[in-house]
Parts: structure tokens; sequence; C-alpha cells
């Protein structure tokens, strides 16, 4: 099937930042890094940050500041190390529970305040940021679907389902499912040219 040639995600940023991506799922193992990799390797004329969000289960409850690691190994194993193999610049992991939330959104801002584009791998980071757009992922074969899932699928302008072929069916805010690939999807998000980081 043809893509449709009427889907519009114009940024909503000022242009005095970088853009903000954000990529969530109904539960894990959906295909997100995945996506963040296909979406890394059709942009790698721009310069990406990348950051995987995931509740930081052994922190004290109450604690209100994030675990923030910044990767340094191309692990393959790793999702932040799949994130260096595919082009990002820098990856971070934080660990934020969700009273941690709100520092974690204010860590991302700080990096696009660089003039560095940023994608996030989270569900919650929608509930406290404005993304530029959003992609959800979702796999019909998993029946899983956390409640964070929710708020980040009704932001979604983007919705892929994965399948095992490669190729999945795309739905986008006021349009009828058409068929891509993922590569496909992922370019018609919003580009804007940005200046390298100065290192």
């Amino acid at each position: 099937m043809s893509r449709s040639p009427t889907i519009d995600l114009s940024p909503v940023n000022d242009g005095t930042r970088g853009l903000l991506f954000v990529v969530g799922g109904h539960s894990r193992r959906v295909g997100k890094t995945t996506t963040i990799e296909h979406l890394l390797l059709e942009r790698h004329d721009e310069t990406w940050t990348a950051v995987k969000i995931s509740a930081h289960r052994h922190a004290p409850e109450g604690v209100a500041t994030p675990l923030i690691e910044q990767a340094v190994d191309h692990d393959p194993e790793t999702q932040t190390g799949r994130y260096l193999r595919a082009g990002a610049r820098h990856a971070f992991l934080v660990r934020a529970p969700d009273a941690a939330m709100r520092e974690a959104a204010a860590f991302v801002e700080s990096l696009r305040a660089t003039g560095t584009n940023v994608i996030v791998e989270s569900n919650r980071i929608v509930e406290h940021l404005v993304p530029d757009a959003v992609v959800f992922v979702i796999d019909p074969r998993i029946a899983d679907w956390k409640p964070s899932s929710y708020p980040c699928l009704a932001a979604a302008d983007v919705v892929i389902y994965t399948s095992r072929a490669g190729v999945v069916p795309a739905r986008t805010r006021g349009q009828h499912h058409a068929m891509y690939a993922p590569q496909q999807v992922l370019t018609r998000l919003p580009r804007r040219a940005v200046a390298e980081a100065r290192t």
C-alpha cells in the first residue's frame, strides 16, 4: 500500500532548542529500542542524544533525585549501547521512580538547551514534557499493558504495530491505517537542521 501524503508532524518547539522525540510502548520487548535505532540510523546527519528512562526499583520511597549514568560502551546487549551503535552522540540511562520524574524531565530539557536533539525511551515523560513527536509501539502478541502506557498512547503522533515480517501498519493522528517499513514511518517525523554540538 502507498504511504499517506498528508501526514503532518511539524515541530512545535520555537527552534532555539533541540527536537524532543519520545518512543513509548505498551510493555517490555515490543520494539521500542529497535524503533529508536531505526530513527537514529535514518537521521544520521543530525546530532542526537538518546535517553532511556526506567523505574529505579531500589530507590528509597519518596526519593526525588534520579540516578543518571552516561553510557560509554557500545555494547549491543544494552539499550544505551545500541543507541550509540546506531549513531547517538551521547546516551544516558536515567533510573527514576515516579517521584523523581520531574527531575528527570529537567535533565532532558538541559540536554535540549545545548542544541542537541533528544530522543527518549519512556512512557512517563509525556506527563512532564511536551515532545515534538511521540511514537508508540505495540506488539499484538504481548497481552500485558503497563498503566503508564495509556497517557503515552493518548499523546502519540504515530502508532507502530510490530510484526515478525518487519513491516508494520502505522496509524497517525487523523489518518487511516497504511503500510510502512519502520524507517519510512520515522523519516516522516519532523526534520530540522542542527549544528554539530561542540565537544
